[in-house]
């Protein structure tokens, strides 16, 4: 009988081994509290959250409730901050215990260049994307609060240049490479023009087709168009800083709107 009690009095340790994470979610620049925002918990590669816990806007504060001897990933999101993922492995034991793991975001670094580089050829409109487009892309998605300012140079193409790639006797519009057509700077000047008669300088018309271009890439990906200042150079003064670069379009992030972040 004695040995029975004994055996049915056995407390059912697994389910009191809890590790309640908890810590201060800081500014990694300056040491101050990050103002709200979440943090997810994955166990492992897992793709579903197994915890969730808001940011404390006035403290940094967080915690979640874990198991022990585990490796979690926990990825923060913050609206001034970059997207942030660390991995945390709770300590061992099979009792309860409080674990404070404090953490640290990079802040969006407001005036640096986030791409720089050709995305049109030579007195072209055709948009051609590339891995580091991608890049950039992928950070205007999970960093909704950035705004940018996107500056367009013009080039148009040299004599030399569209002589090589007008076949003799061939059309001088609507040159087809592979699928894709690419838009001549006569092209661009007449469907850029206000007016429609084709008036506009090329420089300027050219700048504004591949404004359009790069809107309807924007509206592609589901970008706000409200969180774009464009900017598209023409005249010869603006144009000077750039004379002898390669790169045709510019995108910085230009400040931080937190009203511009939808809530999920």
């Amino acid at each position: 009988m004695a040995l029975t009690v004994a055996a049915t009095a056995q407390p059912d340790r697994p389910s009191q081994a809890i590790k309640l994470t908890k810590g201060i979610i800081k500014d990694v620049r300056t040491g101050k509290p990050v103002d709200g925002g979440r943090v997810m918990v994955y166990l492992g590669s897992g793709s579903e959250p197994v915890a969730l816990s808001k940011i404390n806007p006035s403290t940094g504060a967080y915690q979640v409730v874990l198991g022990p001897s585990k490796e979690y990933r926990f990825v923060l999101r913050s609206d001034r901050f970059l997207p942030t993922e660390t991995t945390v492995r709770t300590p061992d034991g099979a009792g309860y215990e409080e674990y404070v793991k404090d953490l640290t975001m990079e802040p969006i670094p407001v005036g640096s260049t986030l791409f720089s580089g050709r995305l049109f050829d030579a007195g072209g409109a055709e948009l051609r994307t590339n891995g580091e487009l991608a890049k950039a892309l992928a950070f205007m998605k999970q960093s909704q609060a950035a705004t940018l300012k996107i500056t367009v140079i013009p080039d148009l193409a040299s004599k030399s240049s569209k002589a090589k790639a007008k076949p003799a006797a061939k059309a001088k519009k609507g040159k087809k490479k592979g699928n894709a057509t690419t838009t001549s700077v006569e092209e661009a000047t007449a469907t850029s023009s206000p007016t429609g008669t084709g008036s506009q300088d090329p420089l300027a018309a050219l700048a504004q087709a591949r404004v359009q271009a790069l809107r309807a890439l924007m509206q592609r990906e589901g970008i706000s168009l409200t969180r774009i200042t464009w900017v598209a150079l023409a005249t010869p003064s603006e144009l000077r800083p750039y004379a002898g670069r390669k790169e045709n379009v510019v995108i910085a992030i230009n400040g931080i709107d937190v009203e511009e972040v939808e809530e999920d």
